[in-house]
């Protein structure tokens, strides 16, 4: 996917972006798309720049 791609030379893991089809008639399949995306990017943990700027701060 170029977006994936893209992101990943803008140095952010291309783990954070995900893109599912999902129809209005399918809201279990939304509400777990969500909960597992909501999971992996908590067990990515905070992002890297997030870090840098709290450090400079700091």
């Amino acid at each position: 996917m170029l977006l994936k791609r893209l992101i990943s030379q803008l140095g952010i893991d291309p783990r954070r972006v995900r893109l599912e089809w999902i129809s209005t008639a399918e809201g279990r399949k939304f509400a777990q798309v969500i909960t597992d995306f909501t999971n992996e990017i908590k067990e990515l943990g905070p992002h890297r720049i997030k870090r840098d700027v709290r450090s400079e701060v700091a």
